[in-house]
């Protein structure tokens, strides 16, 4: 896997999450790098994200699935809850 398939995924589109996110996709297309993935528990907070060329992912599982690397900017709360869907994702073996 190279830089340029490397799939960045992003979950937490909050007050600090969707300015990092468009950061972030600005820097990935910039260098014409794949475009990030994101969720949010309201997707429609993602609509300047999709805009700027980034995708969709309608859940949180699907992020991860279709992510290589995963960034989450949420509460302590809910990250424990979303734990479990990335355990999944780990191969331990």
């Amino acid at each position: 896997m190279t830089s340029s398939t490397l799939r960045v995924g992003w979950y937490g589109l909050g007050s600090m999450g969707l300015g990092m996110a468009l950061n972030l996709q600005k820097h990935l297309q910039s260098n014409n790098l794949s475009p990030l993935r994101y969720s949010n528990r309201s997707l429609s907070k993602g609509d300047l994200l999709r805009h700027e060329g980034a995708i969709p992912e309608d859940n949180f599982e699907d992020l991860v699935r279709n992510s290589d690397i995963t960034f989450t900017m949420v509460g302590h709360l809910l990250f424990i809850m979303m734990h479990a869907v990335l355990m999944k994702k780990i191969d331990l073996h």
